[in-house]
């Protein structure tokens, strides 16, 4: 079982081996993770695809998220993410999560929105780009504090479709 469910590995060493691990549970097997490589995305390459949009939208102290998905001939998926969090947060929310997202920011892998808060407006316009480039044939998004910003997204024509974060809805 331990093989198979990735969740289950940890249980199975500090349960069946009297192995101290940090965590209860992990939820991905990192051998399969390393064993995926490093391929570095070119957006160019992507121009012009279909793909699909998921939209996770914060307000101050988690990221926003924003990915595209691309299905690729061989039956994978080639994601392209994105990541925005407040300009002002950033030297506070890097001392408080022991992570450097200001050189996050400085290459490029974290967009800073101006202010205190996540600036939905940013987000939107991030959005608007992208479908110029890409063909976003819909956007998934979690309704918390979305109202505004997908109401928006609808009126400038995209196909918008709320996804619930819940067990309910994230089950088989």
């Amino acid at each position: 079982r331990a093989r198979q469910t990735p969740g289950y590995i940890n249980a199975f060493r500090r349960l069946y081996l009297n192995v101290w691990t940090e965590g209860a549970s992990r939820w991905l097997d990192m051998r399969k993770w390393d064993a995926c490589g490093s391929t570095v995305v070119d957006p160019r390459q992507l121009r012009g695809r279909a793909c699909r949009a998921g939209l996770d939208l914060s307000t101050t102290t988690d990221l926003s998220a924003l990915v595209l998905v691309f299905p690729d001939d061989d039956g994978g998926y080639t994601v392209l993410p994105f990541a925005f969090c407040p300009e002002d947060s950033i030297r506070e929310r890097s001392r408080r999560d022991k992570v450097d997202y200001m050189l996050w920011r400085d290459q490029g892998f974290l967009i800073a929105t101006e202010g205190n808060t996540v600036d939905h407006g940013a987000i939107r316009r991030k959005i608007l780009d992208l479908a110029l480039h890409y063909d976003i044939e819909e956007l998934a998004f979690d309704r918390w504090n979305a109202s505004m910003l997908i109401s928006q997204l609808i009126e400038d024509g995209l196909t918008c479709v709320p996804v619930g974060q819940g067990a309910g809805s994230l089950n088989a």
